[in-house]
């Protein structure tokens, strides 16, 4: 039993399970680590175009985009590590925004259909009234939004590694 405990695929599961539960538990963080290591990302990239740059000192276009394309990575680096939670609050807000423009033309498309006499435009007229809270709350609440589908990715790493975990010890 323990030669099936220590072995790899069983780790392997564990592994999944943990980190399933930190995504659950802490997706916040979770978020805010991988928007930050985005950030850092950029400004390694940045520097290491400015350094490119400044060794070459070439009076080329292409050269001054690059020193001037490293100086904008380190630049958005710095913004995105400074403030990593709103920055990644922004996408949501877009998201919302377009979501609760489709769900305005719903309605009106479902106001449309009532006017030309179709008996269940009602249906489509709740769907667009649900659209549009939808979009209302990406909008109003982005880091929720965000953490909806890092919460459910936790959930499935965390059912993966039971699901491999079962299995593995079955053997």
């Amino acid at each position: 039993m323990l030669k099936k405990i220590t072995s790899s695929p069983v780790l392997l599961s564990l592994l999944l399970i943990i980190m399933g539960i930190v995504l659950v538990v802490w997706p916040s963080p979770v978020i805010s680590a991988v928007i930050t290591l985005v950030g850092v990302g950029l400004m390694v990239g940045g520097v290491i175009a400015v350094i490119g740059w400044l060794r070459n000192r070439d009076t080329t276009v292409a050269s001054y985009s690059r020193f001037g394309s490293g100086l904008l990575g380190i630049v958005a680096g710095i913004i995105i590590t400074a403030n990593p939670i709103k920055v990644a609050s922004f996408f949501p807000v877009m998201i919302g925004v377009v979501i609760l423009i489709t769900g305005i033309i719903n309605l009106v498309q479902s106001l449309d259909l009532r006017k030309m006499g179709y008996q269940r435009w009602v249906i489509p007229f709740i769907l667009a009234l649900v659209t549009i809270l939808c979009g209302i709350a990406f909008i109003t609440q982005p880091i929720t939004a965000l953490e909806i589908p890092v919460i459910a990715a936790g959930v499935m790493l965390i059912y993966d590694g039971l699901v491999s975990l079962w299995v593995c010890t079955r053997k």
